[in-house]
């Protein structure tokens, strides 16, 4: 399998739908199709990265190894869209944002992800696009804003504090509240943040006072609630702290509970719920007496008994007045309480650990569930609670390496996962194999190894029920000496095969199943010194696995085979890397099975420093591309190779950040293959995705999920123009895995549901046609005679010599020259006679072709039906405007009898119906891109067939 995928010390990641589109780079004067292939300078690494308009959406992908994950709050906008916040991984935390669509929990990227350390304690909305997000990080106060399409942090003013709660009344109008020492107040006016003085319940005492605000809910803009304590509870003369509550009224901030500093006891407010100016409850918890529910009605605080059996209470959520719920400790397990309107009553839930309560209504109430290690949701449905699982954040070490793609609903991912531990004597990995049914990512059961350990690093299947996956475990952690690992899919279990033994360290890397009884795998072993490796290649005859020695040429110092892909039983590639001297440079390395042996085939190297190959794709026995990387770390370039046929050439690449890598390739066709990796900006490794379009490698752009590490490992075609990129980013103490969907070329005018979209996706992916530096098409825009002979003579596959000038308006070496010429040099296309209007005759009175004119309908219809080769007797008449005289009548009909373009109805303004009512085909008027895109697609690739992958 010529695929790879990295993800190191994974977490679990369940990030769906986030669609960015992503757009910069094509040259905006392409129009249709004119862009001539730029000039290649052939000096490796000075190719500019031309950029691809491309979406990405992080799908699902589990983990098997799990570190604290804690939910603190949730927000409701509506059934289908509810937010939760909360942290993870422990001292080095990561704030955890997810989002519910209706459906599944996602967790959403923000860009606290590279920070030391944060945490989420308080969320609320104004609507779908205007959320916000509050907490702290390790550079201090941490609040966050959803815009509808991504999280931003939103700068606050330089004071320490500790951020518990957020509440947004308006767009201009959001509390932020918290404390330290005392209080801590601010207000976002729609511009900025500022801080806002607040009342303390102890404001000065020796440096022993402490103040904090706990929860913040506003009725309206003035009039706002706040709840926490104060205190000097550390004193020595005073060690008690009082209930803290205060009101803003537009104006300022009062006090309007003041808990009295009764020596030795303590008493706070813990959270606050304002459904109206006279409806507001409160509840906190005071030493010696026990919990306690606190209601306001307009003139008064009321106290209002709980049941005997709760213990305490820590939040409340108003969903009427006669409907409240409250969370808090009954009979020593944490518990729902409900106030209906006469009394509080402990409600019955499914679990004893919950976080926190959010409400919009009785019938889309939620509650976050924090365990040791994981989270999950509770969903009110109306008369019960259902359990509703939600992804977590942090995990030990998940390392997914490749994958193989069967159909859209049958794709299986493998690796290794390990709880993440800095004792590395106590590190045991385990295989880890993961499939994709259609809808979500699942674990599949799969062995180890002896010692309980393994390694997968590759995965190919010659059916659904007939799948290999190979890699090596380590018996002895303490010898470090690896053998090789292989493991069968039979279509419901997976199970260890007994393989290859080697006396020393041996792994396998990579693996290509053709058949039930003609499987390959590659990779290396050393001959005792660990320094010194051979490649190895095994075969599986259907029985057992047995080496294969028929490598000629094989280097005598160290040599590793890392990828490998099949043309077919007879015809096969292999690639790595070798050295010839201990002190050398490692190499590029390709060996070839001819049905025979293995064959050392010559391939090139760029400069003197290291050339890698780490994966191979092969479309036929005249197209495979290997990928990998040339120079020294840190400064190297991503590295292609291409197979013609007759020799290896590099190909080269863009040029971008400090250094970049391929590790991963496939294909779709000879004009669309993928390949992934990473590349270095200023010491921090980011995704990289590359797309070979038939005449360069172009910059698929990506959204990185962290600040600090961001690779893709693998990538597999999904369909045209769509694949699945593999690999990883992370924190210092967690890396998490990462399945990323990758289309390219896809416009914003031109969405999925546009009557042209299939057509120019269609084109798009052989390369015939390419968009604006807006990532638009713009669909509606005419088309020129030259773009149009560039199109046709593409799409028909001419590609001779265009010969010698053949009109005047058209030289050697202007843009539309050899499509220009292919044509006409068939008799499809000709031009007009030379002596008009500013078109003087030269001396050899050359007709002149108007190749920036617009072309018409008519045009186009003679112009396609010739270079397809039609030739036949239309049937008859098929369009009013169109009777046997029209100039263009026999190749709209030839077109128009294939079901390639159709008319217009009649009885529009100038167009009456006949006694036949014959639509109408507008012969006379210009074509368009998207119109264009749909005859030519529909003549040269009907149904839009592209070269399988494999």
């Amino acid at each position: 399998m010529e695929t790879r995928i990295v993800t190191y010390r994974g977490l679990t990641l369940l990030l769906s739908a986030i669609g960015l589109l992503l757009c910069a780079g094509l040259a905006a004067s392409s129009a249709l199709a004119d862009k001539q292939p730029d000039a290649r300078d052939q000096a490796y690494g000075t190719v500019t990265a031309n950029v691809a308009c491309s979406t990405t959406t992080v799908i699902a992908s589990p983990n098997s190894a799990s570190n604290p994950n804690s939910l603190t709050e949730v927000e409701v906008i509506s059934p289908d869209d509810v937010w939760a916040v909360g942290s993870s991984g422990g001292y080095h935390s990561a704030v955890l944002t997810m989002h519910w669509d209706g459906t599944a929990w996602s967790i959403v990227p923000s860009p606290a992800f590279g920070l030391t350390w944060s945490v989420f304690r308080g969320i609320s909305a104004v609507s779908t696009n205007d959320v916000w997000a509050a907490g702290n990080a390790s550079d201090g106060i941490l609040i966050l804003h959803w815009d509808g399409v991504q999280w931003s942090r939103v700068p606050t003013p330089g004071l320490f504090a500790t951020i518990y709660d957020i509440d947004a009344v308006s767009s201009t109008d959001v509390w932020a509240v918290g404390g330290g020492r005392i209080t801590f107040t601010m207000h976002w006016d729609g511009s900025a943040w500022s801080r806002i003085d607040s009342p303390n319940v102890l404001a000065s005492y020796d440096g022993f006072e402490q103040n904090t605000l706990y929860e913040v809910d506003a009725v309206s803009a003035n009039d706002v609630w706040a709840v926490g304590y104060g205190g000097a509870p550390d004193h020595p003369d005073i060690r008690s702290e009082g209930n803290l509550g205060i009101h803003w009224d537009g104006t300022r901030w009062a006090t309007v509970i003041s808990g009295p500093l009764v020596w030795n006891q303590n008493s706070r407010l813990y959270a606050i719920s304002a459904l109206a100016t006279d409806d507001i409850w409160t509840v906190g918890f005071q030493s010696g007496t026990g919990p306690f529910t606190l209601h306001w009605d307009g003139s008064n605080w009321i106290s209002v008994p709980l049941p005997s059996q709760v213990g305490s209470i820590y939040d409340v959520q108003m969903i009427t007045t006669s409907s409240v719920y409250a969370i808090g400790i009954a009979n020593g397990q944490r518990c729902i309480l409900h106030w209906d309107g006469t009394g509080w009553s402990v409600v019955s839930t499914p679990d004893t650990n919950i976080a926190t309560i959010m409400g919009l209504s009785e019938s889309t109430l939620w509650a976050v569930v924090s365990m040791t290690d994981t989270t999950y949701t509770l969903k009110w449905n109306g008369t019960g609670w259902d359990r509703v699982e939600s992804p977590n954040w942090m995990s030990g070490y998940n390392t997914l390496r490749t994958i193989e793609v069967f159909s859209p609903t049958d794709i299986w991912a493998v690796g290794y996962y390990a709880p993440y531990t800095n004792d590395y004597s106590a590190y045991r990995a385990r295989t880890l194999i993961q499939h994709w049914d259609g809808t979500q990512w699942s674990i599949v059961p799969s062995p180890n190894g002896p010692g309980d350990t393994g390694y997968l690093y590759d995965i190919s299947g010659s059916s659904p029920d007939d799948i290999w996956a190979v890699g090596d475990y380590v018996a002895n952690i303490s010898m470090s000496y690896k053998q090789p690992l292989t493991l069968h899919w039979n279509g419901n279990t997976w199970s260890v095969v007994p393989t290859v033994d080697h006396p020393y360290s041996m792994s396998l890397s990579a693996v290509e199943a053709l058949s039930s009884d003609n499987v390959w795998a590659v990779g290396s072993g050393n001959t005792g010194d660990p320094q010194n490796r051979l490649a190895h290649i095994i075969h599986w005859d259907g029985a057992q696995w047995v080496r294969d020695t028929s490598i000629t040429g094989n280097p005598n110092e160290s040599s590793h085979l890392a990828g490998i892909a099949v043309v077919s039983n007879n015809d096969m590639w292999a690639v790595g890397e070798y050295r010839s001297t201990p002190s050398s440079p490692f190499q590029t390395y390709i060996v070839r099975w001819n049905g025979t042996k293995w064959s050392w085939v010559t391939s090139p190297n760029v400069g003197t420093n290291n050339n890698r190959l780490l994966a191979v794709t092969a479309l036929s026995a005249n197209d495979v591309w290997a990928v990998g990387y040339a120079g020294p770390p840190g400064v190297g370039q991503a590295l292609a190779l291409h197979w013609d046929g007759a020799q290896w050439n590099v190909v080269p690449t863009p040029a971008i950040g400090d250094s970049s890598y391929f590790i991963g390739i496939d294909a779709a066709s000879s004009g669309e293959v993928w390949a992934v990796g990473n590349y270095l900006s200023g010491g921090i490794p980011h995704t990289l995705v590359e797309r070979w379009s038939g005449a360069q490698w172009e910059e698929v752009t990506t959204t990185d999920l962290s600040s600090r590490s961001n690779y893709f490992s693998g990538v597999a075609v999904v369909s045209p123009g769509e694949v699945l990129a593999v690999g990883e980013y992370g924190f210092e103490d967690a890396q998490l895995t990462l399945v990323e969907k990758v289309a390219t070329n896809v416009f914003s005018d031109v969405p999925v549901d546009n009557v042209f979209y299939p057509y120019v996706r269609c084109l798009i992916n052989h390369g015939i046609i390419s968009g604006y530096s807006d990532c638009t098409f713009r669909p509606n825009n005419d088309v020129t005679r030259g773009q149009l002979a560039k199109i046709v003579s593409n799409s028909a596959g001419f590609e001779d010599d265009p010969g010698p000038q053949l009109f005047e308006d058209v030289p050697p070496g202007s843009t539309f020259y050899d499509w220009i010429n292919r044509l006409a040099n068939r008799g499809y296309i000709s031009g007009y006679p030379c002596g008009g209007p500013g078109e003087p005759c030269g001396s050899n009175n050359l007709p002149y072709f108007r190749p920036y004119t617009n072309t018409t309908r008519g045009q186009i219809s003679k112009i396609v039906s010739n270079a397809a080769g039609y030739n036949d007797t239309p049937p008859g008449q098929t369009f009013e405007d169109v009777p046997p005289t029209n100039t263009f009548y026999l190749w709209i009909e030839r077109l128009a009898s294939r079901g390639i373009m159709g008319g217009y109805p009649c009885g529009s303004e100038g167009e009456p119906c006949g006694p036949d009512n014959k639509p109408y085909f507008r012969w006379g008027n210009n074509a368009t891109r998207g119109q264009t895109s749909k005859i030519v697609a529909n003549t040269f690739f009907p149904g839009c067939q592209v070269a399988a992958t494999r």
